[in-house]
């Protein structure tokens, strides 16, 4: 399987981020911001814990650095296929889970196809039950309600989906619990708090790109978002919240514009 996005090839044996296991290196490549070629390696691993993590590195290779909606597609076709990969392997996977929902949800995003939003929501369901003590599994649930109500509305979303901005925040509270110092979670929570635009979601929205400004980036993505976070909040400090809403809209992945 081969990666959505060509960057630099996979390590050869002097590479410094050649690693003895092949999971190891997918993980080190991921780290270093070398998303495609950690999906390569991560795929060449065969196993759960090494084809979610391709799922992980195809999806951020897409959604941040595809040129246009076609590779965005591609690379979601790619992440889901991994994803899968590894829940035929494990079916209670935690990142195998997490990682098909978020593909799902995205795809969704594309086709406004009810289905995927139901398929994704069993996905998050599962990785909840076999992983309670999991942050990006509750982190996903908060996800999945914030964006059905920004898509479909709060009626369409309560009524069809059994979606709420209540359940969002009850989910991100628990993620920021278990999770209090990891950047994807607070950024996460941070923008669709800020796309909720109501006030007690904005200040909360904005207490965290303080915080998440406080914290060291663990790896390139983490690094990503520590930047974008700072861009949103210069735009609000120059600006107020619509600016900071402004600014963060390009910086989201899988808007299909590239």
């Amino acid at each position: 399987m081969p990666g959505a996005l060509r960057d630099p090839p996979a390590p050869t044996p002097d590479d410094p981020l050649a690693a003895a296991e092949p999971e190891a290196t997918a993980q080190r490549l991921y780290d270093a911001g070398r998303w495609a070629a950690a999906a390569d390696a991560g795929v060449a691993a065969a196993t759960a814990d090494g084809y979610g993590l391709a799922a992980r590195a195809q999806l951020v290779a897409a959604g941040y650095g595809a040129g246009d909606e076609t590779a965005q597609r591609r690379g979601l076709v790619l992440a889901l296929a991994a994803a899968e990969a590894a829940l035929a392997r494990d079916p209670d996977h935690g990142e195998g889970n997490l990682q098909a929902a978020a593909a799902l949800g995205y795809r969704a995003r594309f086709d406004a196809a009810p289905s995927d939003v139901r398929a994704a929501r069993a996905r998050i369901d599962r990785a909840l039950v076999a992983h309670p003590r999991n942050a990006w599994a509750h982190a996903a649930d908060a996800a999945w309600h914030a964006e059905v109500v920004l898509g479909a509305g709060s009626l369409i979303a309560r009524v069809f989906f059994g979606a709420s901005r209540k359940r969002a925040r009850a989910a991100f509270a628990r993620a920021a619990d278990l999770a209090p110092d990891t950047v994807a979670v607070l950024f996460s929570e941070a923008q669709l708090r800020l796309r909720f635009a109501r006030p007690a979601d904005e200040t909360r929205a904005r207490a965290l790109l303080g915080r998440i400004a406080t914290l060291p980036p663990r790896d390139a993505f983490d690094a990503r978002l520590k930047d974008h976070a700072a861009q949103v909040a210069a735009a609000w400090a120059a600006g107020g919240p619509d600016a900071a809403r402004r600014t963060l809209k390009p910086l989201l992945p899988f808007r299909g514009d590239g």
